[in-house]
């Protein structure tokens, strides 16, 4: 039902796509390009672009819809990506990313990007989207969403609320990015010249500390790698926890979204369980982000065992004089990672010869140090931890409000209102 000072609309009576065609090349006065992998999920401010220069040769004839600063864009392909968001700058995009543009006297631009990011509006294009493989919407289609709207006033403050919610999230996401930038510095400084070190020696790897020393891989644990299960076993939600692939996060870390479940047989010299320390085998990514990356298997539930597939291996430490989480945070360098690319075959997957990284070496320190190491390691992955956290509370929070304020739900207060240019 829609309230009342609401007025219910199609969107295509409240927003009209734009189509500036721009296909002589020579006439392209800007710099930039937008294609699908420049605007991510849920980004309302799209601040990635591609140079045109040098990239000639990537931008299709498809791309020749010219957009200005305040144009909002919205990829046509996989409607359930949400992606759309309003751009600061002009360039070029393909045709099958919509130029939108409101009649600001019906609906304010800047709230356009919110509504098509809404619950409501995504159900519906996905519902009109045409095609299973790369499934798409037209505007003709779209254009006929049904949605309330208020009064200019009422948007104006909604867009403010919401806008300050993606402004909080932006602001931490630089803070997030600024603690790994200096994590990523702190780990190879401290795990090549320690704490509190004058004295150095030149090794095989590089200069480390005096009284460190180089081990091989081989000389302190054994790696297991995982076993293939039938996929008739596999379920999403019962049975033993499955330890698979999508259980790394790019970069390394344990992502508990990916955990599967195994109905079937399995050997007990397959099992995992708290702080055991895994590596991929595997990789799928464009950039080799996953291979020979580790996780910490975290605290799983009590009723439940934990066993791993072939793309996974279990390190098995069996010399006291190290750490598991000081190898872990070993396996999250540069210097780490560059060797098991090395020890890796494949061209679209990746597969880590397990055997091979026996003769890894290591720079190992005495044990009261690699202590003070991880301590100050697992510091900024708490930092991480609940700067990641704030981003999500923050991102369900703007849905929410997102898809409340559409509806009618929330309303502003009319003395609130009085005050609104």
């Amino acid at each position: 039902m829609c309230p009342e000072s609401h007025n219910l609309v199609c969107l295509n009576e409240v927003v009209k796509q734009v189509q500036d065609k721009w296909t002589d090349r020579t006439k392209w006065n800007f710099d930039r390009y937008i294609a699908g992998e420049h605007i991510n999920s849920g980004e309302i401010r799209i601040n990635n672009y591609g140079l045109i220069k040098g990239n000639e040769d990537k931008i299709g004839s498809a791309f020749h819809m010219k957009f200005y600063r305040g144009d909002v864009l919205y990829v046509t392909r996989r409607a359930y990506l949400r992606k759309a968001g309003i751009v600061n700058f002009e360039g070029i995009c393909s045709n099958v990313t919509l130029v939108l543009r409101t009649i600001e006297s019906k609906l304010i631009q800047s709230l356009l990007p919110f509504i098509l990011q809404s619950e409501e509006f995504t159900s519906f294009a996905i519902e009109n989207s045409i095609g299973s493989t790369n499934p798409f919407v037209k505007w003709s289609d779209i254009g006929k969403y049904k949605l309330i709207i208020p009064s200019i006033p009422e948007q104006k403050k909604i867009s403010e609320i919401l806008w300050a919610i993606e402004e909080n999230i932006e602001k931490t996401e630089k803070l997030l990015e600024t603690i790994e930038k200096l994590k990523k510095g702190l780990l190879s400084q401290l795990l090549t010249k320690g704490i509190g070190h004058t004295k150095f020696k030149e090794t095989e790897i590089g200069q480390i500390p005096k009284d460190w020393k180089i081990v091989k891989f081989g000389e302190i644990a054994d790696i297991i790698k995982g076993v293939s299960y039938s996929s008739e076993d596999l379920s999403d939600d019962q049975g033993h926890i499955l330890i698979n692939l999508k259980c790394f996060n790019k970069g390394g870390g344990f992502n508990s979204k990916g955990i599967k479940y195994f109905n079937g047989k399995y050997k007990e010299n397959q099992m995992l369980f708290e702080n055991d320390l895994v590596i991929a085998n595997t990789d799928i990514t464009r950039n080799a982000e996953v291979v020979g990356y580790p996780a910490v298997i975290p605290k799983l539930e009590s009723d439940k065992k934990a066993i791993y597939t072939m793309d996974v291996s279990k390190i098995n430490i069996f010399n006291s004089t190290v750490l598991s989480k000081y190898l872990y945070y070993f396996f999250l360098t540069d210097y780490s990672h560059d060797s098991m690319i090395k020890n890796s075959s494949g061209t679209t997957v990746l597969h880590l010869n397990v055997n091979s990284i026996k003769t890894i070496e290591i720079p190992l320190p005495k044990i009261e140090e690699q202590g003070k190491i991880i301590s100050l390691l697992d510091s900024f992955d708490m930092a991480i931890k609940t700067y990641k956290s704030h981003i999500t509370h923050l991102s369900n929070l703007k849905m929410k409000l997102t898809n409340e304020f559409l509806s009618g739900n929330i309303r502003i207060p009319p003395e609130v209102l009085k005050n609104v240019q």
